[in-house]
């Protein structure tokens, strides 16, 4: 999905210069959500996690990987 909406919006409605500025349109309004997703997530306005144990991550690599050492 992404930009190509835009893009072709303003494709069909003004040519080649329609899809110039349909993907600036698009990455602007992206940009402002993954701003918004940013600030929200440095203002710890997100659910708490749940802790992990010490070496949580470090099995599950191992299961993906099937690494036995």
């Amino acid at each position: 999905m992404g930009t190509v909406p835009l893009v072709l919006a303003g494709g069909a409605m003004f040519g080649a210069a329609g899809v110039l500025i349909g993907q600036a349109v698009g990455g602007v309004i992206f940009a402002g959500v993954a701003a918004l997703m940013v600030r929200r997530m440095m203002d710890g306005k997100t659910e708490a996690t749940v802790p992990e144990e010490p070496f949580d991550r470090q099995a599950r690599l191992m299961s993906l990987m099937h690494r036995r050492r």
